[in-house]
């Protein structure tokens, strides 16, 4: 896969870029199943990178963070759907990231009693010899059946120690 150029927080929002340097490291860091589907496909071409998914899948932008036009949809009952979704509402702005959908782990806050989808972010910087994590955080979706999201988005950020 063929890269651009680009600067760096550009290289860091490339999600296909990034799922493609994962590959490398197989065996250490195993990554869910993903196609990129870029700006300007047919509905054949689309619609060929989502038949080879089976089951639930995320469909989002390529570059782009905060859970900014996330949706997830099945592959079984909603193929069409996820189609239309690419072509109307991904691809006028970015390529489209279409990933298997994974994960079974919740955060609650206890009180509520709702379990809300959670990312863990880790920030990692240069030392001037390696790369190391300075810090990290959990990132909650705003409700029960949303992906992880910022702030803004409706969604919470929480000490990654709870």
């Amino acid at each position: 896969m063929l890269f651009r150029s680009a600067n760096s927080s550009e290289l860091a929002d490339d999600k296909a870029r990034t799922h493609a340097l994962w590959e490398r490291y197989d065996q250490e860091i195993v990554s869910p199943k993903y196609a990129l589907i870029p700006q300007g496909s047919s509905a054949e071409e689309i619609a060929e990178r989502l038949r080879i998914f089976a089951g639930d899948i995320a469909i989002q932008p390529n570059k782009g963070t905060e859970g900014y036009n996330v949706e997830k949809f099945n592959t079984g009952a909603d193929l069409e759907s996820a189609l239309l979704y690419v072509r109307e509402q991904v691809l006028p702005e970015d390529d489209a990231m279409v990933r298997e959908r994974r994960g079974n782990v919740r955060y609650t806050d206890g009180a509520s009693g709702s379990f809300l989808n959670v990312t863990f972010r880790v920030n990692v910087v240069w030392n001037g010899s390696e790369f190391v994590a300075e810090s990290g955080y959990a990132q909650t979706a705003r409700d029960e059946n949303t992906f992880p999201a910022s702030r803004g988005r409706g969604g919470s950020i929480v000490d990654i120690n709870h």
